[in-house]
């Protein structure tokens, strides 16, 4: 419900923060790689279901996504 009603802007940057963490997370030291690979799926999980709400609120396709570059 929270995904439905958060802005352009904060959905834009939580996919961006969920594609982040799932690059970093294969580097994590000192946990399993259960656990690494629970993180990674959830990560993209949350940024697929982000960009699902982009798309349907917002009215981005799936090249205009494309285009939108993180900024970190």
């Amino acid at each position: 419900a929270q995904l439905r009603t958060a802005s352009e802007e904060t959905l834009l940057f939580l996919r961006c923060r969920a594609r982040q963490i799932s690059y970093d997370a294969p580097r994590l030291k000192g946990v399993t790689q259960k656990f690494r690979d629970d993180l990674v799926f959830s990560c993209l999980d949350q940024a697929d279901e982000i960009e699902h709400q982009l798309r349907v609120g917002h009215g981005y396709t799936r090249e205009k996504l494309a285009r939108k570059k993180c900024d970190y």
